[in-house]
Formats: C-alpha cells, structure tokens, sequence
C-alpha cells in the first residue's frame, strides 16, 4: 500500500497527463476536427483516473468530510455519463460546443481538487494521524 502522499502525487501526475489531453480536446473543438477521437483519448485515461481518486482520498473523505467525499463521487459519476454521451454522440451537431464545455468544466475541476481537496485530505490525514498517536501513547 503506497502512502497518501505517493498517492496524490500520482493523481497530480495524472492531472497534468489530463491536462495535456483536455487541451487537445478544446483544440480539437475549435477547428471542428477529431473531437469524438479526442474525447475517446481523453475518456481512456479519465474514468480509470477518476477511480484512481477514489481510492485515494475516498478513505479520508468517508471518515472525515462524508459530504465531501458525496459530492466527489457524484461529480465523477457526472463527469463519467457525460463522456459517454458524447463518445456514444451519433450527430457531430453540437458536439464541439458541448466537448468545449466538458474541457472548461475538467480543468475546472481539476485545479479546485488541487487547490483545495487535496489540502482538505491532507489536514484530516493529518488529524487522523495525531489521533492514532494520542491512542498509542495511551
């Protein structure tokens, strides 16, 4: 079992991979070219991340900010139907404009997990791990 720390630095890793792909995407969108083969690229490493976050810092989330980790989950099972309404999109009518969206919504995402949940599981792994101590030391 890797640390939480190892953990979020594959997921930041993966974030930037993600980063890379959502940027192709919105290329894509913009000239109207490749975007289904883009947002095929992007689901491929997407849902398997969104797992990967999951197991990461669900456990923490579950034990100190239930809602949060609620929130998370239904966030990603949004993110996941979304993609595969727009992979599984038959009419290319609208798909630019809606894949655009999807990259602006991703990147979104990606820099408040950053900036802010990953702080969020930090400081309860930190609790979490103050508590153990204090027990312990008993």
């Amino acid at each position: 079992m890797i640390s939480l720390e190892a953990g979020l630095g594959v997921l930041r890793a993966q974030h930037k991979q993600l980063q890379a792909q959502i940027a192709e995407l919105k290329r894509a969108a913009s000239v109207g070219s490749d975007v289904k083969l883009a947002l095929e690229l992007l689901r491929a490493d997407l849902v398997p991340h969104l797992y990967t976050e999951e197991a990461v810092i669900g456990p923490v989330l579950q034990r100190f900010a239930p809602h949060r980790f609620e929130l998370l989950h239904a966030e990603h099972a949004h993110q996941r139907a979304v993609l595969q309404l727009l992979t599984s999109r038959v009419e290319p009518e609208g798909l630019a404009q809606a894949a655009a969206k999807l990259a602006d919504d991703l990147l979104e995402d990606i820099e408040a997990e950053e900036r802010d949940l990953f702080a969020t599981v930090m400081a309860h792994a930190g609790e979490r791990t103050a508590l153990a101590s204090a027990i312990d030391h008993r």
